[in-house]
């Protein structure tokens, strides 16, 4: 059997579990599609996912890692208010819910501790 290789660059990938697989076909034989192939893409945030940004009502934070761990989310308006707190976050939950509905239109920042101490901040934007 003859080993091909191909290259394709996705240019604009969105930040997640992406899929990939190829469509073969060649003069004369029947077209065929080879195994998917999983890719975790990340931007600079440690496998999170903050959607959708901008918020109307509810502020989505997703792992995408589930051996990413966070310990606790907190909502800041530009003056430093504390304005949101969700701490003692459960082990292995994937998924949180930031109430944002009743929050004035403006900028915010949302801050995120790891489990392991790492903290990430993030501009949220309220429409």
């Amino acid at each position: 059997s003859e080993s091909e290789t191909y290259d394709f660059q996705d240019t604009a990938p969105r930040a997640g579990v992406l899929f990939y697989r190829l469509r073969v076909s060649r003069d004369g034989e029947e077209t065929f599609f080879s195994n998917l192939v999983e890719i975790r893409w990340q931007q600079d945030n440690q496998w999170l996912l903050i959607y959708p940004n901008p918020v109307r009502d509810v502020l989505l934070v997703q792992s995408l890692d589930p051996n990413f761990t966070l310990s606790e989310l907190k909502l800041y308006d530009l003056t430093g208010r504390l304005l949101y707190r969700e701490g003692a976050l459960q082990e292995g939950k994937l998924y949180y819910d930031i109430p944002a509905g009743q929050l004035p239109a403006g900028v915010y920042l949302l801050s995120l501790q790891s489990a392991e101490g790492q903290t990430i901040v993030e501009k949220v934007v309220k429409e």
